[in-house]
């Protein structure tokens, strides 16, 4: 049994294309409105998406920028400079000769006690920038003549001079000690400010430090007492 094939010429093509045109064309524009659906509209719904995202970080950053500047504004520049002189003080950014010799002084003159030498281990002397995060000292070893009592009152005034130093060798001999000292200092990092990032206040124990050294640069500005006609150096 031969199977029936179904044929169409030219003229039946023409014929259905006729009697079944408006199909034709209903289901040509269905198909190029699933078709440009499929193209258009899922980018713009990804766009809706991405425009709602951007107006989030926006507002963030605004927010952001505002509450700096609410901050910023109540603090006053003097307070600024305040803590920037006293924490600079208590570790400085360098190695600061002057300051350490000119300390030394102001605690012998206050203790009453002669520091005869002194020597110092300097190192580097130019900040490396690459060790921001890492606290660096100075060594310094002092002679002092004025017995155990005056290289006790002479450390107690260096403390206030310098409350970061640490004492790390005490010699005694008679009236001569030797004192070994390191004084402390931290680069400063490369400033960089994030605008996307919120300034924060002190809180209540940086608060409390700042007091305290604060404490300590008052009680450094005495005018110290000098027994006799002894001197710093």
């Amino acid at each position: 049994m031969k199977a029936n094939k179904l044929s169409f010429s030219e003229d039946d093509i023409r014929l259905l294309y006729i009697h079944y045109k408006e199909y034709f064309v209903s289901a040509a524009v269905i198909i190029i409105s699933t078709v440009v659906f499929l193209l258009l509209i899922p980018s713009q719904i990804i766009n809706v998406f991405k425009s709602h995202e951007e107006s989030l970080i926006a507002n963030n950053r605004l927010k952001v920028l505002s509450g700096n500047f609410d901050l910023l504004s109540k603090v006053s520049e003097n307070t600024l400079d305040q803590h920037l002189r006293l924490s600079s003080a208590a570790l400085p950014n360098t190695k600061d000769f002057d300051g350490i010799i000119s300390g030394i002084s102001f605690a012998g003159l206050s203790a009453g006690i002669r520091v005869s030498d002194y020597g110092l281990e300097i190192g580097d002397v130019e900040p490396d920038f690459s060790q921001v995060n890492k606290i660096s000292s100075l060594s310094l070893t002092l002679t002092i003549d004025g017995g155990v009592e005056g290289m006790k009152r002479f450390l107690e005034e260096l403390a206030f001079v310098f409350p970061l130093s640490e004492v790390t060798e005490v010699q005694t001999s008679g009236s001569i000690s030797r004192v070994s000292v390191d004084f402390y200092f931290k680069p400063f990092p490369p400033a960089k400010l994030d605008n996307n990032k919120p300034i924060s206040s002190l809180t209540k124990s940086e608060a409390s430090l700042m007091d305290k050294l604060s404490s300590y640069g008052n009680a450094s500005k005495k005018t110290p007492t000098v027994v006799a006609s002894n001197s710093a150096f």
